[in-house]
């Protein structure tokens, strides 16, 4: 397992819980590569006992020597004596000419590629692109405003050495693993971030910065809300690599945006979205479940750094990015809730308040009447929803259980909306869509009594025209004698045969229908054919 998931070219990069287990990893690989001839050289790791019975030759030089305890492994510089992420930035204060080529050469020094320090990478992106949309050469001279910010945030650079990451995440006896995902963007870049949320068996909790991605908003000005749903995507792509990376024993995924707008999207239909937005929700319902997204104020969501990037100063300042919000460190009743569905309460409480009552008084009393069979509860909102069996389904909570609806005019609107949503759909799509979320009591004649008073489906499709009939006939409401006045019509042909003889072919005959207008009384004739000839000798 070691040599398929934490090797990269000949540079292995693993580790155990225990010493045991690590010495014991350590044995079985040498073994197992020597059988190829490969010996594997400069060893380092966090316990100089797991170093013992090594030759001096198989250790790294700078344990031999005495050296700090600082490793770069893949470019990532390690401390091993405290098992910590470190980063080394040096800068050039002699240089007296700045232009793009430099800005762009001081960036690409900084090596993050786990993005642990994207709010600060993320500001220098804006600056860049910045110098893109001014049009300047690579060898020109900055303008006095921007040579201003770019030095101020150059000479800020070093103060990242003092950075520290735990290259630990995952605690060994931690009884749940969650991954939480923030995102967020401005006008001029977006950025989402991964952090592990493990809980030990005495419910102590440790969060930790797992992963975090940033890129420069596109030069072609968008609206923030499509900005928003693009650091979504890119959450959800993040989010996806991250599991298929890390053990299997992740128990939840949660994915926390600060746009209403992007959560009503993430939880509609892509066909009736507009081509941009319905491309990356589709996206979005496919890598994630949309369940599993949930809405933080602005101020608590730790993307919001990256959005607007920060200064080494200001970073080093910040307590909510390597930890993510103080709330995610205590139990679920104290996190950030939103409720989309309010209004619904005020009918609800008029005309089901017996119910409720009910309910608020014994949430596992049965109620009786019309919502008998739906087998209700109130939710932590107390909201009305219905029972069943699905508690177990992977469908999402309010499709599982949905919110109970009276006759009323909210019922009115929410049905009316529901119709628009789905393009003006009939009776039966509109009962169905209304029902992955709300359960109207009644619910297919509110639906259709609402749909009948939409204009354009009148239009489209008007009442048949009912036609004012002419007087009858005057033979139709005589008194006279049966068949005195009679309808004629044909029906047929038949196939018979002349005679009763075995190979007797046979013949094509039709049947005359006389009806008596006055008293509906009705005489068969047989006819040979359709001509006058046969229907004259018929009567």
């Amino acid at each position: 397992m070691v040599l398929q998931r934490d090797f990269y070219v000949d540079d292995v990069l693993t580790g155990a819980d225990t010493k045991n287990e690590a010495q014991s990893l350590r044995t079985e690989l040498i073994e197992l590569l020597k059988l190829a001839g490969l010996n594997i050289r400069k060893w380092a790791a966090n316990d100089r006992e797991l170093l013992r019975g090594l030759s001096e030759q198989d250790i790294n030089d700078k344990l031999l020597i005495g050296e700090s305890q600082t490793f770069k492994t893949l470019g990532v510089v390690w401390n091993s004596f405290d098992d910590s992420i470190l980063y080394s930035v040096k800068i050039n204060p002699t240089a007296s000419r700045i232009t793009k080529k430099t800005i762009s050469s001081e960036i690409a020094k900084i090596y993050d590629p786990l993005g642990l320090l994207a709010p600060v990478i993320v500001r220098a992106k804006m600056l860049l692109q910045r110098l893109w949309t001014l049009k300047l050469d690579w060898d020109e001279s900055l303008p006095a405003d921007v040579h201003t910010e770019w030095s101020k945030y150059y000479s800020q650079l070093p103060l990242l050495n003092n950075v520290k990451f735990p290259r630990k995440t995952i605690i060994k006896t931690a009884a749940e693993i969650e991954l939480h995902g923030f995102c967020d963007a401005s006008e001029r870049a977006y950025g989402a971030c991964v952090y592990l949320r493990t809980i030990a068996p005495d419910g102590h909790v440790w969060t930790r910065l797992l992963t975090a991605r940033s890129k420069v908003a596109p030069l072609k000005s968008q609206t923030i809300p499509r900005l928003e749903l693009s650091g979504a995507l890119l959450l959800a792509s993040l989010a996806t690599t991250v599991l298929q990376a890390l053990p299997s024993n992740i128990s939840r995924t949660v994915y926390w945006t600060d746009s209403t707008i992007v959560l009503h999207w993430i939880n509609t239909s892509p066909h009736t979205l507009k081509t941009f937005v319905a491309k990356r929700v589709t996206e979005i319902q496919q890598k994630t479940h949309t369940s599993d997204w949930r809405y933080i104020p602005t101020t608590d969501n730790p993307a919001d750094l990256i959005s607007r990037g920060q200064s080494p100063q200001d970073f080093l300042r910040s307590t909510i990015w390597q930890h993510g919000p103080e709330w995610l460190q205590q139990p679920e009743k104290y996190w950030p809730s939103w409720n989309p569905v309010p209004l619904v309460e005020i009918p609800e409480q008029k005309k089901a308040t017996y119910e409720i009552r009910t309910l608020r008084t014994d949430r596992n009393s049965a109620v009786k009447g019309k919502l008998q069979r739906l087998n209700p509860f109130l939710d932590k909102d107390e909201i009305l929803r219905v029972g069943g069996r699905l508690s177990h389904s992977p469908m999402p909570f309010t499709q599982k259980h949905p919110i109970i609806l009276p006759k009323s005019s909210v019922t009115a609107l929410i049905i009316e909306h529901e119709h628009l949503l789905n393009l003006h759909s009939g009776t039966q799509a509109t009962l169905y869509a209304l029902r992955r979320s709300y359960w109207p009591i009644d619910g297919r004649n509110q639906v259709w009594s609402t749909l009948k008073k939409c204009v354009r489906c009148c239009r489209a499709n008007p009442p048949p025209v009912e036609y004012v009939m002419g007087d009858l006939p005057a033979a139709r409401i005589t008194e006279s004698r049966p068949f005195t006045n009679v309808g004629i019509d044909y029906c047929g042909p038949f196939y018979i045969k002349e005679r009763k003889d075995r190979n007797r072919r046979k013949i094509k005959v039709y049947v005359a229908i006389f009806v008596c207008l006055a008293v509906k009384a009705v005489h068969l004739e047989l006819v040979t054919d359709l001509t006058s000839e046969a229907f004259i000798a018929a009567l």
